[in-house]
């Protein structure tokens, strides 16, 4: 009976979360065509879709939308799809988790259950190099988390929870330390994590606030070599588009922070704590950047309007994280969709890797060759570009 009442208040807790801090500012829509693969959904999947000898019969299938979320009830459920209930080309567009089978594609569902760990855009190679972000210490404020899974259990070298999170578990803030941190589908998996606990569901930056001094207090107590880098907050905490209470006790832990040299980044539109913007990679080559585009493909917008100045894209659809309600319970999700909560983590884990070869680099020197070091397509948007990012880092040494 206790994990059943854990399970609800983490499945309530974690969509309160999303409808209140989750950054997925939903772009306009855009008629113009695009050049991308992406474009054509099916042609994306057909080179994954046609090793598939059991894929279901298009006029067997059901009208599931591309997206959908077929996930068991409260998530950890099993739920198993029959060949006429889901499109096979679509699915890698889905929201499942190890908990779902996709019955005659159980090998497709591993394929892309795989995939999705790959952070793209050349990141397994410079973990090929040792670039993985070794010895730099990172900080995350998000909802509470079991530190159980061993995608990240080891990472983590200290855990506070700040105020009473109510609950334990659930798809947000695994997934992002996942991104950041995650052995096999984290940006930088080599890095030290402090990882901050706030209370999901409430629309009160002052939560958030609390949780960032504890960061900068417990900083003022590591040696040098250890000091926490970067804080990862996937959230909206002020600015224009915030409706928060206590936007001005974030505003000044933020501004505590920066005299302590650790770059906050977050979802704040409007603040300069906000520098990155949702965008998406070709799923069938994530590693290929002239393929990246700017904006949520989940939402049918191509992106071919330009970002904004000092403003970067980064890919946050077609992700493998671990999800986690019950104690004891931890599995793998694949999301077809993302948003800007994802784009967080990934660039603070992109930095992370750039202190590893530079630690003596500021973090308004280490913002500026990030956002530099950009890839800009031909429609003028800006794309992270961690390999060209880690050559401009060499050069300052």
């Amino acid at each position: 009976m206790k994990f059943k009442v854990t399970r609800i208040l983490a499945f309530v807790m974690t969509l309160m979360l999303l409808s209140l801090v989750a950054c997925s500012n939903k772009p306009k829509q855009n008629d113009a065509a695009t050049d991308s693969v992406l474009s054509d959904p099916e042609a994306m999947i057909s080179a994954k879709s046609s090793q598939s000898p059991n894929s279901a019969a298009p006029g067997n299938a059901s009208s599931l939308a591309q997206f959908t979320d077929v996930r068991g009830g409260f998530f950890t459920g099993d739920n198993v799809l029959s060949p006429s209930e889901y499109k096979a080309e679509d699915m890698y567009t889905y929201q499942f988790n190890e908990h779902t089978v996709f019955t005659g594609n159980e090998t497709l569902q591993q394929e892309i259950m795989e995939n999705g760990k790959n952070p793209g855009l050349g990141i397994r190679a410079l973990h090929g190099q040792g670039i993985t972000g070794e010895g730099v210490s990172v900080a995350i404020i998000d909802e509470a988390i079991f530190l159980e899974p061993p995608e990240f259990s080891d990472r983590i070298v200290d855990y506070y929870e700040c105020h009473d999170v109510q609950s334990q578990g659930g798809m947000h803030g695994n997934a992002v330390i996942s991104i950041l941190a995650g052995r096999t589908c984290g940006v930088a998996p080599g890095v030290k994590v402090y990882y901050v606990a706030v209370p999901s569901g409430f629309s009160d930056s002052a939560y958030w606030a609390d949780g960032l001094n504890w960061i900068i207090d417990k900083n003022e107590s590591l040696p040098e070599k250890d000091k926490i880098r970067v804080v990862s907050v996937s959230a909206n905490l002020s600015g224009p588009d915030c409706d928060f209470e206590s936007q001005e006790k974030w505003e000044d832990a933020v501004a505590r922070a920066k005299a302590a040299g650790i770059l906050v980044v977050s979802c704040s539109v409007g603040t300069d704590t906000h520098f990155t913007s949702g965008g998406y990679y070709d799923y069938t080559d994530p590693d290929h950047i002239e393929n990246v585009r700017n904006g949520w493909w989940n939402y049918g917008y191509t992106g071919s309007e330009p970002t904004q100045e000092g403003i970067i894209s980064v890919p946050v659809n077609f992700r493998t994280t671990v999800e986690q309600y019950d104690e004891g319970d931890y599995f793998f999700r694949y999301g077809g969709q993302g948003g800007e909560s994802w784009g967080v983590p990934y660039a603070a884990g992109v930095l992370a890797l750039g202190w590893q070869i530079n630690p003596q680099l500021s973090p308004e020197e280490i913002k500026k060759i990030l956002i530099d070091s950009a890839y800009e397509n031909q429609y003028g948007e800006h794309i992270i570009y961690p390999s060209a990012f880690i050559e401009m880092i060499k050069n300052t040494l």
